[in-house]
């Protein structure tokens, strides 16, 4: 699982869409003709975001012991004992 954040922990940056143009005096906020933004999000949003945190918190993939071991259950020397795999699914939380 490879993902990647661009910058972990900073926002993007905000520009304003009324006035854009360099040296432009800042719009203000709140007025009457231009009202205050809002963002909110659903529990959806939050629990992926919540995910994509735990996702980008996972350590790199260590292909090299990943393939040393495909190696040794094509050669029969690693057999799969599936009731440890599945101790060890349910002790990890990945399962339950």
């Amino acid at each position: 699982m490879d993902i990647k954040d661009i910058k972990p922990g900073t926002p993007a940056p905000v520009t304003s869409a009324r006035d854009s143009r360099p040296g432009a005096p800042p719009a203000a906020h709140g007025s009457a003709d231009q009202p205050v933004d809002r963002v909110t999000m659903s529990q959806e949003a939050k629990v992926f975001q919540q995910a994509r945190l735990a996702a980008l918190a996972v350590p790199e993939v260590r292909m090299d012991r990943v393939e040393a071991l495909r190696r040794q259950l094509g050669a029969g020397e690693l057999r799969a004992d599936p009731d440890r795999i599945a101790r060890a699914l349910l002790t990890q939380g990945v399962l339950g």
